[in-house]
């Protein structure tokens, strides 16, 4: 695969952001779509003739076992259409200059970058930026502006700058009083302070009161404003889709596909820069090509491995399987992280089906130790349709620890089978659970359910496969002994999301009870008030994120952290509408036309006609 061309910088002079004449040259970023190898091809033979051989295998008939089936939609996304896709913007080129800005108008530069999902290209020169705005006194930057104060706290932690909540004492009264200028009557400047501020409040560390203050604040008054608001004002919709999710549990890539429309529609010269637009808009296309590529790669292996013939009880979810690593890093670099990571995840929902709808309890017991022993050669006792998956997933897990060795010098053969064998574990407990019949405590249930939610094992995979760094005999020795803190946490959000979205049609399915029925049940309190409880986990857990950050980083590269984070993000954004896995034809359609299929039209007119609201796929939960 050939990279991505480094970005040329050519500065007038050396004085960081004075009079800087910045060249932009984007080139074309191809995919490897050859075709699946002869070595992909042999061990597929071999699951076929596992198959074929199964009466002289089992001389005992197979005993009539009465299963469970989900009744699971097909796939929205036909093989064919999937191997069609392709793009024009595989070869432009674009050039863009920005000039000096002074302090204040980089704050507004940076966060614009940010949400146009151009950032990766400007690392070095944000870094240069925002060093010059924390030098910087607040009220020579801000002058007591409630929104510029709010941006550059947001901005300052996001990148991990030492910044203090006490920026905000001079409205802390005002804040616990209501009596912040036209509060009663909320003019467009002001809801943009306080949409800042309710933005800042999500990056807040444990025991940061007046970050909790200002969060409670601002959900009031902005969510008084839309009750009394043109639906229709594009004001209002910005204020909905913040309250939907903030930035801070929004993945990029599906945060860049909304503004993207919204920038489209901004009117005034000061706020919309036409040249930033169009190579934004260049960047999206360029990068959806590379995507569509990945994408037509993952349905062909896909097709290939055939496991949906013998496993037709699981989903087949290909193309929204593979939104979600775009939503976990879409940056071009991290291509051969997102194929194999997407053939990763495709075996949990075989398996996680598997576990929930349709294996036996002796059935699952027996492939909870096969997969933990990792031997080939005792696998006499699965029954044939296990043995293909068993097959499948040991090729698929060896050859990416290979790839790791050959290029590393590392054997991670270890790590990666322990992370499945945890999840296997995981996923038995719950199976016991339902075939027993029990409700387990809120806390006995999200000890495991961190597990069973599957990200930490693709968490693990993560590390290996991401490749822009050097892995380190510190981070193995974390894994080595139990999952850091920050997998843990990040992980925790998932489950929590998950169930928030999802318990009430997995239960009707035969599922385990999730946490919010295991919450009502030992508190004796109503769903609402569980879900209450929920979102409240969920809050706090983020708090546990942004004050350990640093810390995790000391150990870990920033990239991984990034991936972890935005894996939480990302299923955040998936879950928040509803189950888009399990009901695909939902918001997650919508989606994947937008960032995946659909390019951004180049021209400013065409663009103004993009809808900027195609994410508000459910109403703001008001009152």
């Amino acid at each position: 695969m050939s990279h991505h061309q480094p970005l040329s910088f050519q500065p007038q002079n050396l004085k960081p952001f004075k009079d800087l004449q910045r060249s932009i040259h984007l080139s074309t970023q191809y995919c490897d779509s050859t075709s699946t190898t002869s070595r992909h091809k042999t061990y597929h033979l071999c699951l076929r003739a596992c198959t074929s051989r199964r009466s002289n295998d089992n001389n005992q008939a197979e005993v009539a076992i009465s299963r469970r089936t989900a009744n699971y939609p097909p796939s929205l996304w036909d093989y064919d259409f999937l191997q069609s896709l392709k793009s024009e913007y595989t070869e432009e080129k674009h050039m863009l200059k920005q000039s000096h800005a002074s302090p204040l108008s980089l704050l507004k530069l940076v966060d614009t970058i940010q949400k146009l999902g151009i950032d990766y290209h400007f690392d070095d020169e944000i870094k240069v930026a925002l060093d010059i705005v924390d030098s910087t006194k607040d009220m020579d930057i801000c002058g007591g502006d409630l929104y510029t104060i709010a941006l550059r706290f947001r901005l300052l932690r996001q990148h991990g700058y030492q910044v203090s909540p006490d920026v905000f004492q001079s409205f802390g009264e005002k804040l616990r009083i209501g009596a912040l200028k036209h509060v009663d009557k909320l003019e467009n400047d002001n809801v943009m302070g306080i949409l800042s501020l309710y933005e800042a409040s999500f990056f807040a560390f444990e025991g940061e009161d007046i970050m909790d203050e200002a969060q409670q604040f601002t959900v009031k008054h902005l969510t008084e404003f839309i009750r009394s608001t043109d639906p229709q004002s594009m004001i209002s919709k910005q204020v909905r889709h913040a309250l939907e999710l903030p930035l801070q549990w929004r993945a990029p890539r599906f945060e860049t596909c909304w503004f993207l429309a919204i920038y489209a529609h901004t009117s005034t010269a000061q706020e919309m820069d036409p040249l930033l637009f169009e190579f934004a808009k260049l960047d999206f296309n360029m990068v959806q090509a590379t995507h569509q590529h990945e994408l037509v790669y993952s349905s062909r292996w896909w097709r290939e491995l055939d496991l949906t013939t013998v496993c037709h009880f699981a989903r087949s979810r290909v193309a929204e399987n593979f939104l979600g690593h775009v939503g976990f890093y879409h940056e071009p670099k991290f291509g051969y992280c997102r194929k194999k990571c997407a053939q990763v995840s495709q075996f949990l929902y075989t398996i996680d089906d598997m576990y929930d709808v349709y294996g036996s309890i002796e059935e699952l017991r027996l492939f909870t130790e096969a997969v933990e022993r990792w031997d080939i050669n005792r696998l006499e006792h699965l029954p044939p349709y296990m043995k293909i998956v068993f097959f499948a997933l040991y090729n698929t897990i060896n050859e990416i620890a290979y790839e790791v060795l050959r290029k590393h010098g590392l054997d991670v053969i270890q790590y990666l089978k322990n992370a499945w064998s945890d999840l296997c574990k995981a996923y038995l407990v719950e199976a016991e659970w339902y075939n027993n019949g029990y409700t387990p405590t809120l806390e006995e249930y999200l000890e495991n359910g961190w597990l069973s939610i599957a990200v930490p094992m693709l968490q693990i995979h993560f590390y290996f496969l991401l490749d822009d760094y050097q892995i380190t005999k510190e981070a193995l020795d974390c894994f080595k002994t139990d999952y850091p803190d920050m997998i843990r946490w990040t992980c925790l959000i998932i489950r929590l999301a998950d169930d928030l979205a999802t318990s009430t049609d997995e239960l009707k399915r035969g599922d385990v009870p999730k946490s919010i029925q295991c919450y009502m049940k030992h508190a004796g309190v109503t769903e609402y008030m569980a879900r209450k409880h929920i979102k409240y986990l969920i809050s706090e857990t983020w708090k546990k994120i942004n004050t350990n950050e640093a810390k995790a980083l000391s150990i870990f590269p920033k990239s991984y952290i990034n991936a972890l984070k935005n894996i939480t993000r990302g299923c955040q954004c998936y879950y928040s509408p509803g189950d888009g896995f399990g009901i695909p034809d939902t918001h997650i359609k919508s989606w994947i036309l937008s960032m995946i299929v659909e390019p951004i039209p180049f021209f400013l007119k065409e663009a103004k006609s993009l809808n900027p609201f195609l994410f508000h796929t459910h109403k703001v939960a008001i009152g």
